[in-house]
């Protein structure tokens, strides 16, 4: 769903938007650097809300995101914590922002993808110390 909200996301974001999402990432980075998780965690988390606010017009879709990240959250900021995790994260979101600029919705689904793939090898991480790779998405 993830992948598939960046690729609606990549025709029409407006320029007061991309601007605000990369300074998420500039503060993310800056509170990485002073190893603050809880704000690592706060501007992750606005980051990715920014980004399903733009799909809040198409109702169903915005609803199932909003209902699979309050799962997803709670073992979000764990895996900020893991080492490299936070790193990895704004990482991701400034690939992200790369294929927003170009507007081109088949490397933004697929730069999406990635990142959540990451994320979940993370959470795999921080709650049972493995990995899955291989393992298709759930």
């Amino acid at each position: 769903m993830e992948g598939y909200t960046l690729r609606i996301i990549s025709q029409n974001l407006s320029e007061e938007v991309f601007c605000q999402l990369n300074e998420f990432i500039k503060k993310a980075e800056d509170a990485l650097r002073k190893k603050r998780i809880e704000e690592v965690f706060e501007w992750n988390t606005r980051f990715h809300d920014t980004l399903h606010d733009q799909v809040s017009h198409k109702t169903r879709l915005y609803r199932l995101i909003v209902n699979m990240r309050k799962y997803v959250l709670r073992h979000r900021k764990d895996t900020l914590r893991y080492p490299d995790g936070g790193r990895r994260s704004i990482e991701g979101h400034k690939k992200i922002m790369m294929a927003l600029s170009l507007k081109d919705p088949d490397l933004c689904e697929r730069v999406m993808r990635e990142h959540i793939r990451e994320a979940k090898e993370d959470a795999l991480q921080s709650l049972f110390g493995e990995t899955s790779k291989g393992l298709p998405l759930p």
